[in-house]
């Protein structure tokens, strides 16, 4: 495969978006036949129902089934109404039995939607090394389509997981057939619905799946999104959105006519119900927090008082969401139904009782179908002004329903004002909203009518253009072991005056970096299929700049090099390697590779990938095996798909050469000044038990049960909220407490005056929500050693699921009046697993007096190298007094 003198040209189409499409010029019409025939395809004939397939990895009969389900099946039905739509509804999952007994249940004498799952087959081997979690499941659902072309001349998939970037990419680079258009409606991805979590998901399993998502609508050749909220949020994360992008809302469910006629009306209240699943992303710490504090006006006003919680099951502080709402409402005085994972005819039966007002206080939401079916319903409703709620409610004649401040304060507010007059007027729809279906057929209609038949002809226009342009030559460089980038920019692009000089068809060269330990499977063929791809992807001005592709392993495994890290992966910790076959355009890695910076002095392809990016090009995978990997080398710790590769780690130096735009260093400033912590005793201060893994409490005399104290706020007039103090609930007895960080034990020798016990050693908790093997704990503490008769302070470490718990540190402090305070430091490597418990534990002696410890701060960190270079940056932890803005522990 050398360099060939045949000139390769580029295809050129100007004016062309991704729906707008040219006709076939008659001198070509002939090649486009015969290019059809070799190839065994045909286009649709005039008049023929247009193919429209449905595909989602959320649909009914899930458990987990959410709005994008919901959206996707009202859709399928919607369009099945249409006898110019042949529609086929694909739910994709692993778990074959339990997709077909979901579809079995959608299935009736009268619907014309042709449900399938995938099979066996689809999911058969080759193996594959999976690099997150939805990655099989995309090639599978790729499999699916190349058996099913003759059923999808349009095809609908959501962004979410990335769960189609494999069938979007090949459609893309018009490798499945012509005419056949990919259109991904924007439901909210990953790193978006986890907006009001406790952490953003920044591992690197979920950049991969960012990665994929992005990918997935920067090659779509339509978004439809059915807010315009969505598609604001997406242009703000700077995505490149396909050039065709509509906002068209969801199919609405039916309404009830009678509903429909009355319109708005006052309706009574004295029930709360929250309808989602039961996380605390939906709002459900918020809602427990604020009817905890309105239900005695709530009972005041309407004796039937009571409070239902419906929806799935998920995990809130370590358990069970059913098992920690048990627990938080035990002590309510109203009534309380906890159903998690009730049948959705049965939730509904709840939310259509008389007096019943649905609570939707999500902390992050798009389109909720829930406000939609209330809505149509006349069920009383309040709802957060998140997302685009904003779009299907007129906000100036729904103000009763609508919680401006989406804090706790705010919902509380506001259910306290409705449950205290006892009634609120239900919402109507916007007229916009409720026109989603008739917008959502007119499409199509179009589509079918007009679009369908012109895009088969442009694609035909490509193909021919690119097999006339097709040299069928990739220009080879083989890369050493150790490859200086300095060295291999002059072996590709030459003189690097001469750059800018290189003649059009060379710098169109296809080039294919190829580093040692790799073969080409076939070596017919590949080089045409290599020099389409570039020249489709020039065509389609895709925004992607190189492409790798699938590798064989021994064993007749497969494995899929992807960003953010670029490594191929054996699947296992000990071999990958560090580079991959890369194929880009001659021209494009002269223009975007600049070794001559001398910052990254030896090639990678993730090197290439970075400055691919800086010239606002994207390295992608095709999904398809070209390469055969003939010995994968140890790499070590970095070989694990889910960890940032360790040898990765570049000085700070050399890191900060390659800053770009101030404003964005600034906004990543913001994010990561420095190494976090996976969470700090003084940056993550609770005011509420189990926020960031902190809970407070104390422990009787030789007793290891945990009892939790209780928060009390300051009544100091202009007091902040953290200016109060975890104490007894007994208000009378002050010790064991913690006002910000200084902490005080308890013993008394006049009776049960420690939270009702004449002894009380102080403990503060830790349960870890991370595995951290490599863990380290880091605590700076000071005692004030003026009274009393010392401390002993003692740290103990419990596996989670009630192993047997073990002492890491007793120290005895003797107090000494004449001493000054003396800060102490405790630094130990503590391996970590999702669910162990740290406890610190101030044990007081027989005079406990004002004895008390001051905690500078208590962090928990997942990597211990995080740590030593936190520790670097921040020696004042040590020295200066009051550096850290520490926290009082009484």
């Amino acid at each position: 495969m050398g360099r060939s003198s045949s000139s390769v040209g580029p295809v050129i189409l100007s004016g062309r978006g991704p729906l707008r499409a040219q006709i076939v010029p008659w001198p070509l019409r002939d090649e486009a036949s015969r290019w059809l025939r070799d190839r065994g395809m045909s286009l649709r004939p005039r008049g023929a129902p247009l193919g429209v397939c449905i595909m989602t990895a959320d649909f009914w009969g899930l458990k987990t089934a959410g709005g994008t389900a919901t959206a996707y099946h009202l859709l399928a039905q919607a369009l099945s109404l249409s006898p110019g739509l042949q529609v086929t509804f694909l739910a994709v999952t692993r778990h074959l039995q339990l997709c077909q007994e979901a579809i079995t249940a959608q299935m009736d004498s009268q619907s014309r939607v042709d449900y399938r799952c995938l099979e066996p087959q689809h999911l058969s081997p080759p193996e594959i090394v999976e690099t997150h979690p939805y990655e099989a499941l995309s090639h599978a659902v790729l499999a699916w389509l190349d058996k099913n072309l003759d059923r999808c001349d349009l095809v609908h998939v959501h962004e979410w997981g990335g769960v189609f970037v494999d069938i979007i990419t090949s459609a893309a680079y018009r490798q499945l057939k012509p005419g056949l258009r990919v259109v991904v409606e924007a439901h909210g991805g990953h790193f978006w619905s986890t907006q009001g979590s406790v952490q953003r998901p920044l591992d690197i399993t979920s950049l991969r799946i960012d990665q994929a998502e992005r990918m997935s609508l920067q090659l779509a050749d339509a978004l439809i999104s059915p807010t315009a909220y969505m598609t604001a949020f997406l242009k703000q994360r700077a995505w490149r959105l396909p050039k065709t992008s509509l906002v068209i809302p969801n199919v609405m469910p039916s309404a009830d006519s009678d509903a429909a006629a009355q319109g708005p009306m006052d309706k009574p209240v004295w029930r709360l119900a929250f309808f989602s699943r039961l996380e605390e992303r939906k709002g459900l710490k918020l809602f427990v927090t604020a009817v905890a504090a309105l239900q005695e006006a709530a009972l005041q006003a309407d004796a039937r008082f009571e409070v239902f919680f419906i929806g799935s099951d998920a995990r809130i502080d370590m358990q069970p969401s059913s098992q920690w709402l048990r627990a938080v409402t035990a002590s309510w005085k109203a009534p309380v139904h906890i159903m998690a994972n009730v049948p959705r005819s049965e939730a509904l039966k709840v939310l259509n009782q008389e007096g019943l007002l649905l609570v939707l206080c999500s902390l992050v939401d798009n389109m909720p179908y829930v406000l939609a079916e209330a809505a149509v319903k006349q069920i009383p409703l309040v709802a957060f002004d998140v997302g685009g709620i904003y779009e299907m409610l007129d906000f100036s004649s729904n103000t009763e329903a609508i919680v401006l401040d989406t804090t706790v304060d705010g919902l509380t507010a506001k259910l306290t004002d409705t449950m205290t007059r006892g009634k609120i007027r239900t919402v109507q729809l916007s007229e916009h909203m409720m026109a989603g279906r008739d917008q959502w057929l007119k499409w199509h209609e179009r589509y079918s009518n007009i679009l369908s038949p012109q895009l088969e002809q442009e694609d035909l226009t490509v193909m021919v253009a690119v097999a006339r342009a097709n040299g069928r030559t990739v220009q080879v460089v083989r890369l050493k072991a150790v490859q200086p980038s300095l060295e291999l920019q002059q072996a590709v692009c030459g003189d690097r005056d001469a750059v800018g000089r290189q003649p059009p068809e060379d710098a169109m060269l296809p080039l294919l970096l190829l580093p040692p330990g790799y073969a080409i499977i076939d070596e017919e063929r590949t080089p045409a299929l290599l020099a389409e791809l570039l020249l489709v992807g020039a065509a389609m001005d895709n925004g992607v700049g190189a492409l790798t592709f699938g590798v064989e392993l021994s064993g007749g495994r497969v494995t899929w090099p992807s960003g953010p890290t670029w490594l191929l992966y054996g699947g296992d910790d000990s071999h990958c390697m560090e580079s991959v076959p890369v194929l880009l355009r001659k021209g494009t890695f002269c223009s975007s590779f600049v070794a001559q910076a001398r910052v990254f002095r030896t090639y990678h392809s993730w090197v290439l990938s970075m400055m691919l990016r800086r010239a606002g090009l994207r390295t992608h995978t095709f999904p398809r095996t070209l390469f055969r990997a003939t010995n994968l080398t140890a790499g070590g710790a970095s070989c694990n798909p889910d960890k940032a590769p360790a040898e990765r780690h570049i000085s700070f130096g050399s890191a900060s050469n390659t800053l770009g735009d101030p404003e964005e260093v600034m906004t990543n400033l913001h994010l990561a000044p420095f190494p976090r912590p996976v969470s700090s005793l003084v940056a993550d201060y609770p005011l509420e038990q189990g926020h960031k893994g902190w809970q407070v409490g104390y422990r009787a005399a030789n007793s290891s049960e945990f009892r939790p104290l209780a928060w009390r706020e300051s009544q100091e007039r202009d007091a902040k909220r953290s200016d109060g103090a975890w104490g007894c609930a007994d208000a009378t007895q002050p010790y064991p407490a913690m006002l910000h960080s200084l902490i005080h034990p308890c013993v008394s020798t006049t009776g049960p005056s420690c939270c009702g016990l004449p002894y009380a050693a102080f403990n503060l908790r830790f349960q870890s929500f991370v595995t951290a093997p490599q863990g380290m704990l880091l605590m700076a503490y000071e005692v004030w050693p003026i009274c009393g008769d010392g401390l002993d302070l003692e740290i103990r470490l419990t596996p989670s699921g009630g192993g047997q718990s073990r002492q890491l540190m007793w120290r005895e402090i003797t107090t000494n009046a004449k001493d000054k305070p003396q800060r102490q430091k405790v630094e130990m490597k503590v391996p970590l697993h999702a669910g162990d418990i740290l406890d610190f534990i101030v044990h007081p002696r027989s005079n406990m007096d004002c004895d008390g410890i001051y905690i500078v701060d208590v962090q928990i960190w997942q990597d211990s190298g995080d740590a030593h270079t936190w520790e670097t940056r921040r020696r004042k932890l040590m020295s200066d007094e009051g550096g850290l803005n520490g926290a009082f522990l009484h």
